[in-house]
């Protein structure tokens, strides 16, 4: 299978040492084992046109290094982005669209494109008509930036997400570089004056003091960001994750995963709460959202159990020959099961082998071998299994072995 670079999401894994999370195991076990549909001789079903769907852009960080030396320009991307929204909206684009996900790098497009951009994707898809819509940008550095804040705020979109890579400045910029804790309650202060509803957090490096400063905004009265995303690359070691996890519990966040931490009074706790929470490529949602179309260079679309890959660097984007990957059966029906786990951290036994034929009793035994003491990770009762503390911080790792039989983690 070849390499193709995938957005960096919430439900983003690895296989290297020292991951811990677990949210993206059943998307790495698409990227090791995922196969081509014409290799299935299968037809993918299409999907429910009543179901609603998420939108996601997506450009990989190094793209503006790649157009500086390229023929091309900013106006290419754009251009090739309105083509894939048309034809990526002929099957998908009369679904409702509950989320957004704006991953492109800021020094992309500049707000004319933007607003031109988005024009086009509201005359696509209909965008806005419920007021619960979770529509996210994504900003890092010195990016986050009052103009271009007001910008997507008048767009729509109502969810500011603060994503910490470890750079203290944004990339050509003569702008002062401002450390993690300054940049985090700045992005608190700018959620209160441009109103957005919803407010995050991606770690995707470690972010020092963080626990310290969240304790200090608490008792400035400050907004803490209700999610906490903790990626792969910022999990440096299973202790300092395990403090981590503990240190966000103590400050009422509740987990999803291992590795996505929610305020208690959030749509997403009151989801996990009701038995409604909903896990897609790119993380956690509280509106029934399964299905996104990525579009952008190394982004990627999901659709039941078929992925569409796009082609990360700038002239094969520009050609648009994405590659396809469907989920192998029978792993296609463990899907149930690790996604009750990741966001209940419980499944229900008894339905799983009702409903899918699912004896996952070679797991279990597999589990209790890794076990110490009897318990450790998990009880049963009932038919009802429950993860312990110990097995949500181990989570990916029991994740790993359910859809790797055989695997040693």
């Amino acid at each position: 299978m070849s390499s193709h670079t995938f957005p960096l999401t919430e439900t983003s894994t690895t296989d290297q040492a020292g991951s811990y999370t677990a949210s993206g195991c059943w998307e790495q076990a698409y990227a090791e084992h995922g196969v081509d549909p014409e290799d299935l001789h299968i037809t993918p079903l299409r999907q429910q046109q009543a179901s609603p769907l998420g939108l996601s852009f997506y450009a990989p960080p190094q793209l503006q290094r790649q157009l500086q030396s390229s023929p091309y320009s900013p106006r290419h991307l754009l251009d090739a982005m309105l083509r894939e929204l048309g034809q990526r909206s002929e099957d998908t684009g009369r679904r409702k669209v509950l989320c957004l996900y704006w991953h492109l790098p800021h020094d992309l497009l500049d707000d004319a494109e933007v607003t031109e951009f988005m024009y086009f994707v509201g005359r696509r898809y209909p965008l806005g008509d419920n007021p619960e819509v979770d529509y996210c940008v994504g900003f890092s550095g010195n990016d986050l930036q009052p103009g271009r804040l007001a910008l997507f705020k008048g767009l729509g979109f109502n969810h500011l997400q603060l994503v910490w890579d470890g750079q203290q400045s944004g990339p050509q910029t003569d702008l002062p570089t401002v450390n993690g804790e300054a940049l985090l309650t700045r992005a608190s202060a700018y959620c209160q004056q441009f109103h957005f509803r919803h407010f995050s957090l991606r770690l995707e490096h470690p972010l020092p003091h963080l626990e310290r400063t969240l304790r200090a905004m608490e008792t400035a009265g400050m907004r803490l960001p209700e999610r906490i995303v903790v990626t792969p690359d910022s999990s440096a070691g299973f202790e300092r994750f395990s403090e981590q996890f503990r240190a966000l519990r103590q400050l009422q966040y509740r987990v999803l995963g291992n590795d996505c931490f929610v305020r208690s009074a959030s749509p997403l706790a009151n989801a996990q709460a009701e038995h409604h929470l909903t896990l897609n490529t790119e993380g956690y949602n509280h509106l029934g959202v399964h299905d996104v179309v990525g579009l952008g260079p190394g982004n990627r679309s999901s659709l039941g159990h078929l992925r569409q890959l796009n082609p990360a660097t700038l002239t094969d984007y520009l050609r648009l020959q994405p590659r396809l990957l469907f989920a192998p059966l029978p792993n296609a029906r463990l899907k149930a099961f690790i996604d009750s786990l990741l966001c209940y951290h419980s499944a229900d036994l008894k339905y799983l082998q009702d409903r899918y034929q699912l004896n996952l009793e070679t797991i279990l035994q597999r589990w209790r071998e890794q076990e110490q003491t009897p318990g450790e990770l998990f009880s049963i009762n009932n038919s009802q299994i429950h993860l312990t503390e110990c097995g949500i911080l181990r989570l990916a790792t029991l994740c790993k072995q359910a859809l790797n039989p055989g695997t040693d983690s």
